[in-house]
């Protein structure tokens, strides 16, 4: 099922990090092609959520992917 939210800032949180950057994915695997890394505090908008898996647009570029949730962390 695909849920549907509005604008969301990228103040997740719990999200995949690297260096203080959200590595966004082509696919929902940590081994796909990296789309593009963002500041993480860089507006996103969230497409859906699937498990812990989020499909996000940059919102300054235009390009989307899929982002990682850790939760509890």
């Amino acid at each position: 099922m695909r849920i549907i939210f509005g604008l969301i800032f990228a103040m997740f949180s719990s999200l995949a990090f690297s260096d203080d950057s959200i590595i966004i994915y082509t696919q929902k695997d940590i081994k796909s092609e990296v789309v593009e890394k963002v500041d993480s505090d860089e507006n996103l908008l969230v497409i859906f959520i699937d498990g812990n898996w989020s499909k996000v647009e940059d919102s300054s570029t235009g390009k989307s992917g899929w982002i990682i949730n850790t939760l509890g962390e």
